[in-house]
């Protein structure tokens, strides 16, 4: 109950905080701004609303690559359409998205906390990158037998409970690597300790 209120008043906040900065600024900043941007502070909420400071924020990962021979990950790009006109638009898929689509992958968002504690927005922007680089090629090799599977709810088990998991603690592994601060806290995630420190 205490952390829905804590949420609850979070959210308020941010809200209030972004009527400081106008519509037309941050239309402006996403239409500049070719990327998606990580924030999960109130001043970082603000700041992707500011042509200029925005770019100063990490990018926005997806978790698999829109094309799957790409071998760098690639950020969430902003929708130019979307940010002139202010209305929600899907992007198209790609033939590839669309093929995960179909056997139920979907690109669900990660967890902000690990074993517990709330990753900084660099963190979580380097935790998605990371699970990016290893995930599309994993998916590139596997989706042809994934779709032989048949079943949309062997193939989602089959990600959500084998895939997945691996791919997580593997970039759990580099993000320890990079931020020593977060190492007893990935011992506590329960991704991690699902197969110990492998």
């Amino acid at each position: 109950m205490f952390a829905n209120d804590t949420a609850r008043a979070q959210g308020l906040l941010d809200n209030y905080a972004k009527r400081f900065i106008p519509a037309l600024s941050n239309t402006a900043a996403r239409a500049l701004d070719p990327n998606e941007r990580e924030a999960i502070s109130t001043i970082e909420k603000m700041q992707q609303r500011i042509p200029g400071a925005r770019n100063l924020l990490p990018k926005n990962y997806g978790l698999v690559n829109a094309d799957p021979n790409n071998t760098s990950p690639e950020a969430l790009k902003t929708n130019l359409s979307q940010a002139i006109s202010g209305v929600a638009m899907d992007a198209v898929q790609t033939d590839f998205q669309k093929r995960l689509s179909d056997i139920g992958f979907s690109v669900s968002t990660v967890s902000r906390k690990v074993g517990g504690e709330q990753l900084t927005a660099q963190e979580y922007s380097d935790y998605k990158r990371y699970i990016n680089e290893l995930a599309t090629p994993v998916f590139k090799a596997a989706l042809p037998n994934l779709e032989k599977i048949g079943n949309k709810k062997t193939a989602e088990y089959a990600i959500e409970r084998k895939i997945m998991p691996k791919i997580k603690r593997r970039a759990l592994l580099r993000l320890r690597q990079q931020y020593p601060r977060l190492t007893e806290a990935i011992k506590e995630d329960k991704i991690f300790q699902r197969r110990g420190n492998q």
